[in-house]
């Protein structure tokens, strides 16, 4: 896999595992938009992550991107990748949930949140179902999958 960062002319940055490049074309998957947002009241911004496309069935879905409409390609921090990673990981989830994208898109931010508390509820019973399973003298410590 090639995680690449890219801008494009109208502003818009992604991440987005690069399949295939040539010349005048990329084939991505995985792309999501980062979104700075902004509380003007509390007076801080933070970033977000959307799905490039918007109203797609899938996040792994294949997308192509002429490269003429490209100004930066980057390498992405190892920071940011951990933030997509989980980005990835929970729209996957959310979509297992039996939402569209379309739905993810539309979610006021009480809704969201909801999802988001749900998403990581099921996260804490996944690894609890892991811990019993390998045993009670098993530590799992992070990074995931280093026992002890």
């Amino acid at each position: 896999m090639t995680f690449k960062q890219l801008k494009f002319t109208n502003g818009d940055e992604i991440i987005a595992d690069v399949v295939d490049e040539e010349k005048s074309h990329m084939v991505v998957r995985a792309a999501m938009r980062i979104v700075e947002c902004e509380n003007l009241e509390e007076g801080y911004s933070y970033f977000a992550f959307r799905p490039f496309i918007s109203f797609t069935q899938d996040v792994e879905a294949l997308q192509l991107v002429h490269t003429n409409q490209l100004i930066v390609e980057a390498i992405p921090s190892k920071n940011i990748m951990k933030h997509y990673a989980s980005a990835i990981k929970r729209m996957t989830k959310f979509t297992k949930l039996g939402q569209t994208l379309e739905d993810f898109e539309m979610m006021s931010g009480e809704e969201m949140e909801d999802i988001i508390e749900q998403l990581v509820e099921d996260d804490v019973q996944e690894e609890l179902k892991e811990q019993q399973e390998l045993g009670e003298n098993v530590i799992v410590f992070k990074p995931k999958d280093t026992v002890h």
